[in-house]
């Protein structure tokens, strides 16, 4: 079960989300009984759900990812930050004040998207272009790109 949670949009590839870590909501069970804090796992899981509404990614892949831990996270208001490249996921929690963990997941944004949704000057669209060329997903402009339809 997710806790609640806000989205604020600061911009197209970042997004703060304040998220409702409340005692009593399942996600501290078993980790630890008197003194419960947040299983990295489940910070990794929320970002790939998060992002996976958020961002334009076909998938993201817990398998390669990086995470530093800094200070534990209690129950309570959590922010999270993320951000998006073509390449991965950066993503920082907050508890108060204090970072908490900080990381990256790698993640596969569409190449259509890069091209065809973001308004972009020619020289940029052209260098994205060029970074993402093995993607191989080649759009035509009368018809869906079938990486950009999700199901």
């Amino acid at each position: 079960m997710f806790p609640n949670y806000f989205t604020k949009k600061i911009s197209d590839d970042f997004f703060v989300i304040e998220i409702d870590a409340l005692e009593n909501s399942g996600v501290f069970d078993g980790h630890f009984p008197n003194c419960p804090i947040l299983p990295g796992v489940m910070q990794l899981d929320w970002v790939m759900q998060l992002s996976k509404k958020l961002f334009p990614i076909k998938e993201a892949s817990a398998q390669n990812f990086q995470i530093k831990f800094s200070q534990i996270i209690r129950p309570g208001k959590i922010h999270l930050h993320l951000r998006y490249t073509a390449a991965k996921i950066d993503f920082e929690y907050y508890n108060g004040e204090q970072k908490s963990s900080s990381g990256s997941i790698e993640s596969h944004v569409c190449l259509c998207y890069l091209v065809w949704h973001v308004p972009l000057d020619h020289h940029t669209w052209q260098r994205r272009w060029m970074e993402q060329s093995d993607h191989g997903c080649r759009r035509d402009q009368n018809k869906p790109c079938p990486c950009c339809i999700r199901s």
